[in-house]
């Protein structure tokens, strides 16, 4: 996973030689099952994909944006803008399937992602569009999105209730950029994501939809 390096800058997406930096125990914990998966290299074949946020049917992590342009609600945050690195579900098993196959991928690890890159605003913006959503801009600063975060905290360990927004949230959402680039994918394997990423939100959004998320 991306995480596993912690967040990047704007102006430089990670490479794959970039050292780990994670941002929270998610990325901790993945980077450690990479560092332990490759431990075993001289025995199993290993490779490692390490994907962005993830989009398409079934994403549980990009909801929370949806529910609120359902809402009217459109967030921006101030002190952007702030790059993130997104790839389709069916380009990383494209990706897996081509790791499978390819000798070269054996002891290696390999970012899933194109060149294609998004705000949340603008995230946010390809799914009120795909979906008909009309939606009104919140400006947080980041001092009121991290009070709005631990307050939902809060009322989570009081009635148990799981809300969308938490600290977690706000520490990813306030990092300057989670980017990466999927050059090395494209220079050893040939491997490039074929879909776009609106195409990619309009397809999640149609399918929570569906599914009766929204």
């Amino acid at each position: 996973s991306l995480a596993s390096h912690g967040p990047s800058t704007p102006e430089r997406p990670h490479v794959e030689e970039d050292a780990f930096h994670p941002h929270e125990f998610y990325g901790e914990s993945k980077a450690e099952a990479e560092r332990i998966a490759f431990s075993f290299g001289d025995r199993l074949p290993v490779t490692v994909i390490r994907p962005p946020r993830i989009l398409g049917p079934g994403d549980r992590e990009n909801l929370t944006f949806f529910k609120l342009g359902k809402q009217g609600i459109r967030l921006e945050l101030s002190g952007g803008p702030r790059p993130l690195s997104l790839v389709d579900v069916e380009d990383v098993v494209d990706l897996l399937l081509v790791l499978a196959e390819k000798p070269e991928a054996l002891g290696q690890a390999f970012f899933c992602a194109g060149p294609e890159r998004l705000t949340l605003e603008e995230m946010q913006d390809l799914g009120a569009k795909a979906l008909g959503f009309k939606t009104r801009t919140w400006r947080l600063s980041p001092a009121v999105l991290t009070a709005l975060a631990t307050a939902a905290d809060g009322v989570t360990r009081l009635t148990g209730r799981k809300l969308p927004l938490n600290r977690k949230l706000a520490r990813q959402l306030l990092a300057p950029a989670w980017t990466c680039s999927g050059a090395k994918a494209e220079r050893l394997l040939g491997f490039r994501p074929r879909r776009g990423l609106a195409e990619s939100i309009t397809r999640s959004g149609e399918w929570y939809r569906a599914q009766g998320w929204l």
